[in-house]
């Protein structure tokens, strides 16, 4: 099969790139700045149409990972927004029509859980009105394109397919993952309580294998897909775990019953604002396990322990 990749030297898009070469598929990579890789174009929101339509040319499947994120853009600013809009809601449209009229085959958009996070209590989202509620730049263009291309999903020979996917870790891991570690590895978090806050994790091995089997699988794929590791972890149990990796010793304790309530709260929201958002409940029949028959290699503890020996091979080489 032939793919096009977009944001294909990111942290997931580099992996991805190499799997689907290893396994002998056609691999195109789409990146914003010619990085001088073979097989590599530039393809950006500013691309003109004639530069999209020779970019899909005879792909059979895309997978659209580029996007901007809160990391690259921290800025509040009107301008900041409308950046996130162009680029994570108009050029994923206009490239997923662009691949509908060329004859692709399938069209991967990866999403976010944080979509869900924002409506912990609502079963499934679908509509517009909800919108009003979402604060996060980010997470508002996710959810926008997602809705409109609703309208792409039952067109025929053409299958259009919505993966949503949580906090990713593994070696080369950038951003929150990665503070943590050196956040436990300064020796600058060495007390924590025992908190049953649950958060959603995929390690890169395991979201790549979840990838490609979508792309390659030849039956049709319907509705938003979830994929995650066999199962949450707490991040009481996660920060252990890396200490342990790491060598160093955190302090666990419990608390009274009307402090851990005070904590709780104030924890939830400094997780949820610098680390990680809490665990979300997924209706069953979205689950990537219930449309193919994919089952995580890596256990969290597995993926845990080979971001953490990356972590500390690249700590040796400085």
């Amino acid at each position: 099969m032939k793919f096009l990749i977009t944001g294909a030297n990111g942290f997931i898009g580099k992996r991805l790139c190499a799997v689907l070469s290893e396994s002998g598929h056609n691999v195109k990579r789409a990146v914003r700045r010619y990085d001088g890789v073979e097989n590599t174009i530039e393809l950006t929101s500013y691309s003109s149409d004639e530069e999209v339509d020779k970019a899909l040319c005879d792909v059979d499947c895309v997978i659209h990972l580029a996007a901007i994120n809160s990391q690259i853009i921290q800025s509040k600013s009107k301008k900041s927004i409308q950046d996130f809009r162009y680029v994570n809601t108009d050029y994923c449209l206009r490239l997923a029509n662009a691949s509908k009229n060329s004859g692709v085959k399938r069209f991967i958009f990866t999403s976010t859980y944080k979509i869900q996070n924002n409506f912990i209590n609502q079963k499934f989202l679908d509509d517009r009105a909800a919108l009003q509620n979402i604060k996060d730049p980010y997470v508002y263009s996710k959810m926008l394109a997602e809705l409109e291309l609703q309208s792409l999903q039952k067109v025929p020979n053409f299958n259009l397919v919505v993966i949503r996917i949580p906090i990713v870790y593994g070696p080369n891991v950038k951003g929150k993952f990665l503070f943590l570690l050196r956040m436990i590895d300064y020796r600058c978090l060495t007390f924590f309580p025992i908190l049953n806050i649950r958060i959603n994790l995929i390690y890169i091995e395991n979201l790549i294998s979840a990838l490609v089997m979508c792309g390659t699988i030849p039956q049709r794929l319907e509705g938003i897909i979830y994929v995650e590791d066999s199962k949450g972890i707490s991040i009481t149990k996660l920060i252990i775990k890396m200490a342990g990796e790491l060598n160093r010793n955190i302090f666990i304790f419990k608390l009274s019953n009307w402090l851990k309530i005070i904590l709780y709260y104030v924890m939830a929201k400094l997780i949820k604002k610098i680390i990680f958002r809490k665990m979300i409940s997924i209706n069953e029949r979205n689950k990537i396990q219930n449309q193919i028959n994919w089952i995580p290699k890596y256990s969290t503890y597995d993926g845990i322990n080979k971001t953490v020996e990356w972590y500390k091979s690249k700590a040796l080489k400085k």
